[in-house]
């Protein structure tokens, strides 16, 4: 009878087992436990490295300056006078540049007997620079934001005699000159400067000095 007994408790237990399923792996999560979503991890932020300035790069520029000229004429009494300068130029190899440039100077008003006549000058030259500190400093550097030069270069200069009956001439007319640069942002530059001219041949009476400011715009970006 005991036997029967333990045999049917036996036979009791098995069943129940095969009912309640397998056994849970170790690690699994009990049935019913809430599922826990985890935040992906923070991806890095890209390193942007910082683009430097570059005030002696290479590149073209464009500039336009307001002149005052002062008349050094031998033979002639003429009064002082304004005009204006444009160039197109090309910087490069950090010290140096060159500029095509164009010079109207408006009248150099007669102040002798009459008869003598007002004197208006055109010039174009072809005039190179060098800039003797760029390479003292970085080029970023801010103490390269203002950039002293020396130029000099060959032109031709017109003399308009108007009125008196002077006949109007042409010939060459060396120049020599300096000044300097001053950066307000990578591409726009404040340039000042002044030039003696030198004028041979049929117009070697008409030596004039110049000097004046204005805006330098230099196209590109620092690489």
């Amino acid at each position: 009878m005991r036997s029967d007994t333990t045999t049917l408790l036996t036979a009791c237990a098995l069943v129940a087992a095969l009912l309640a399923g397998p056994p849970a792996a170790l690690g699994d999560e009990p049935e019913g436990s809430p599922v826990v979503i985890t935040e992906p991890e923070a991806k890095a932020a890209p390193v942007v490295e910082e683009r430097r300035v570059d005030f002696t790069r290479d590149g073209f520029f464009i500039q336009a300056q307001g002149v005052r000229a002062w008349e050094l004429f031998s033979g002639f009494d003429n009064d002082d006078d304004a005009g204006l300068n444009v160039a197109l130029g090309w910087r490069g190899f950090e010290m140096f540049g060159g500029d095509f440039e164009f010079e109207w100077i408006n009248r150099f008003e007669s102040e002798g007997p009459p008869g003598t006549p007002d004197i208006r000058t055109y010039t174009i030259a072809l005039m190179f620079r060098v800039y003797p500190l760029a390479r003292l400093f970085a080029p970023d550097s801010w103490f390269n934001r203002v950039q002293p030069y020396v130029r000099a270069g060959p032109g031709w200069q017109w003399v308009d005699q108007r009125g008196g009956g002077g006949d109007d001439r042409g010939d060459f007319s060396p120049r020599f000159g300096g000044g300097f640069d001053v950066y307000i942002t990578e591409n726009v530059v404040v340039t000042m400067g002044a030039n003696y001219h030198h004028p041979i041949g049929r117009v070697d009476n008409f030596t004039y000095i110049t000097a004046g400011g204005g805006f330098q715009y230099r196209f590109g970006k620092s690489k």
